[in-house]
């Protein structure tokens, strides 16, 4: 409030020596026209014919002027006090920089196609003519978030060029945010120009007829997070330019909206009412249209089902989000008139089966999740036939099973993508698995399948229909106990089998697999694949006693191996890379590996060359039982290794570690010492829990040269001397201490004697 004092008295100042100049600048021109005119006559110019014709502006209009200037600038003054107002910009890398707002709004020029302008330097701090005009996005925003303005409100008065609708930048925003606006019976006047306007979670319980008509170029309107239960007819009205309105989270029913509440809104597109009270079948005349929408969420409400003729106002709609609802059943036709429709989300409902013709009409439907319904599959024929340019499909946490045959034997020849995880699909559940004779021929196109948490106790492909095009298999979660039918898989990229019963790994080609996750299961040896493009190996959680992972291809750039209780020793040549261009890959540069050998609680050693050859740039072997490791592992000063985490080991502070001191303790102090904070001694004794970073100032070798017995007990310090200097100090203390006992007696006789004389008085 000081600065904004500050900065108005000295504008003011400044605005009054203007006018005075300028009034002195116009007298002299006056004087000096006399003057002329008193000389012989003189031809006169164009150009000063012009000036002596031009109207001269008189004091008091210069003094007017002032004052509106004035007054302007304290508008804005008092609206930024209380709110933060501020400009948005996109700089060079599209980045969006927060300009404060310090400026003049009255100084700013009208909004004119957008000038490039390069980028400001780092002392000189852009005006607002500069962020508003840059190259890329223009916006003021008033933000006016978490103040109770409920009772001033009404009355604002907004700067002389918001009020008057100027367009001062490209976009003006304003956000009434978390306040209480409950007991406001109308909206304050707004800017005509404002384009994006949030009044979210103000306990708003209604919309006053025509509240926003003046917002003529509103394109964003967020009234989420309140109370409202009613919106009267007209309440949008005026509002030719809206393009997005946000009800979630509000107290809306189905039969307070009135069917012609977007009537109007011919730019409408993108509708929320999420987090509702709306409740009944969907049917044409319960909820209100419009007939430029391109999205409509419906999600978290209490919908029961849907008519036949319900969309029959929303031609354009392509997305269309009801979830979490109560949907029982769907009736045929349901979404017949939705041609334009590409993404569907129907899961968390009560879906159990889909009757022929549920689907039909959705012709250009490309993606459609049925997820977390109890869908079996009966009903009769496919209802997935119709979808023919279907690309994803999400039937996971359902109740397919073997009856499922229909549902799923006439899946869409485009369909890309297939989720059927969390399904009875194992031969114990009466699943699919097994049924060689009656299998589900997925689509030859088929790039991405998950069948995890399925009850699957083998890799059957030949019930899926050869899955030969797969790139994402997805089998975590499943009681595997060996892995088949996986060689003719030649375009598989992404392999996880975790959490299932493996204990071994075939060794087969897979020439395209990147990724491959074996953790969680019952291997007592690294798979060993011929993967020559594998770029990150996953072992975590299992019972292996030793690492030792022979001919990894040279892409490899990712090893994990994190939680292994019985892992004990990592021994010499326990990683060893494959040299570039081995295995039919020569066109592929050899990898920086990152390794996560952590979190093992029975791992005590690592070997001096167990990465031998390999270039580490990452290292994390925290959390183990290491007590000392070798300076020669790898190279800890390098800079393509970062910064290795040591911590969580109960490591023994002797000679043998000072090196840690010395490199990795020096090079985390500075960049990561957050690595430092659990790096600790757990021996010898007296220095257990102490913090390696203790002796980091240390000048010398705390570990090795004898300091260390020295630092021991807390922090106390003993100094050792030679015999002679001992014997000095002795000297010296005994020496002290007769002084002191001479000047005792000296004391004592002077004051017997003082006593003595003053008795003779």
């Amino acid at each position: 409030m000081a600065h904004h004092g500050w900065t108005r008295a000295l504008l003011t100042a400044a605005l009054l020596l203007l006018a005075v100049h300028q009034g002195q600048g116009q007298d002299a021109v006056k004087v000096t026209g006399a003057a002329v005119g008193r000389g012989p006559a003189a031809p006169s110019s164009p150009a000063t014919t012009t000036a002596t014709a031009a109207p001269t502006p008189t004091p008091q209009h210069q003094q007017d002027d002032l004052g509106r200037r004035l007054q302007r600038l304290q508008e804005q003054r008092r609206l930024c006090a209380r709110c933060d107002c501020f400009a948005l910009r996109r700089d060079d890398g599209n980045a969006t920089v927060r300009i404060p707002l310090d400026e003049n709004l009255d100084d700013v020029e009208p909004t004119a196609p957008a000038r490039a302008h390069p980028p400001p330097s780092d002392k000189q701090r852009p005006s607002l003519t500069a962020v508003l005009f840059c190259t890329g996005a223009q916006v003021l925003v008033i933000n006016c978030t978490s103040r109770l303005l409920a009772e001033e409100l009404p009355r604002w008065s907004w700067p002389a060029r918001l009020s008057l609708g100027e367009a001062v930048a490209a976009e003006t925003w304003a956000e009434f945010r978390g306040g209480d606006l409950s007991g406001v019976a109308r909206l304050p006047h707004l800017p005509f120009r404002l384009t994006r306007l949030s009044l979210a979670d103000n306990r708003l319980r209604t919309v006053a007829a025509r509240a926003f008509a003046n917002l003529a170029a509103l394109r964003d309107l967020d009234l989420s997070h309140n109370l409202i239960a009613d919106v009267p007819h007209d309440a949008f009205l005026g509002m030719s330019s809206l393009q997005r309105l946000n009800l979630s989270r509000n107290s809306l029913s189905s039969r307070p909206l009135s069917a012609d509440l977007f009537k109007e809104l011919g730019q409408l597109t993108r509708v929320s009412l999420s987090h509702n009270k709306l409740t009944g079948d969907i049917n044409g005349d319960t909820l209100p249209w419009s007939g430029s929408i391109r999205e409509l969420d419906l999600s978290y409400n209490e919908l029961t089902g849907v008519s036949a003729g319900a969309w029959r106002r929303l031609p354009s709609i392509q997305a269309l989000d009801l979830s979490h609802n109560k949907l029982q059943s769907l009736t045929p036709d349901a979404f017949s008139e939705l041609r334009s429709l590409e993404r569907l989300d129907l899961s968390w409902n009560a879906l159990t089966t889909l009757r022929p013709g549920s689907l039909s009409g959705l012709g250009a439907l490309r993606a459609l999740d049925m997820s977390h319904n109890g869908l079996t599959g009966a009903g009769g024929g496919s209802p997935f036939a119709p979808l023919a340019g279907l690309a994803s499909l999400d039937l996971s946490w359902n109740a397919l099973s073997g009856g499922s045959l229909p549902v799923l034997s006439a899946l869409p020849d485009a369909l890309r993508a297939l989720d059927l995880s969390h399904n009875p699909l194992g031969r114990d559940g009466g699943g699919l698995e097994g049924q060689r004779d009656g299998g589900v021929p997925l689509p030859a196109a088929l790039q991405d399948l998950s069948l995890a948490g399925c009850g699957l106790q083998d890799l059957d492909v030949r019930a899926w229909g050869g899955l030969r095009g797969v790139r994402a298999l997805q089998l975590s979660g499943n009681d595997i106990s060996v892995l088949t039918d996986v060689a003719h898989l030649d375009a598989l990229r992404v392999l996880n089998v975790s959490r299932n019963s493996l204990t071994r790994f075939p060794t087969v080609l897979l020439p395209a697999l990147a990724v491959l996750d074996v953790s969680h299961n019952q291997l007592e040896r690294a798979p060993a694949p011929l993967a020559p493009r594998l770029a990150a190996l996953l072992l975590d959680d299992n019972p292996m006693e030793e690492l030792r992972l022979a001919a990894a291809p040279p892409t490899l750039a990712l090893l994990s191996v994190q939680n292994m209780s019985h892992l004990r020793a990592v021994p010499a040549g326990a990683v060893r890379l494959a040299a570039a261009g081995s295995g039919g890959n020569s066109s592929e540069a050899p990898a920086c590996l990152s390794v996560l050998l952590r979190h093992n609680p029975a791992l005590r050693e690592v070997h001096e060359d167990a990465f031998h050859g390999v270039r580490l740039c990452r290292l994390d072997l925290s959390h183990n039982a290491l007590q000392s490791l070798s300076p020669k592992l790898t190279n800890w000063s390098s800079a393509e290794l970062g910064a290795p985490d040591l911590q969580g080991n109960p490591w023994a502070c002797t000679c043998a570690l000072q090196w840690v001191l010395d490199t990795v303790v020096r090079g985390l102090y500075g960049r990561r010492p957050e690595l430092l904070d659990d790096l600790r001694c757990a021996s010898p004794g007296p220095v257990a829990g102490r913090r390696l970073v203790h002796w980091f100032n240390h000048t010398g070798r705390a570990l090795c040269d004898g300091e260390l017995a020295d630092m021991r007990a807390a922090g106390m310090v003993t100094f050792r001397m030679p015999l002679a200097t001992l014997a000095v100090v002795v000297a010296a203390g005994a020496g002290a201490i007769a002084l002191v006992l001479v000047g005792i007696l000296v004391h004592r006789r002077y004051a017997v004697k003082r006593r003595a004389r003053n008795r003779r008085f």
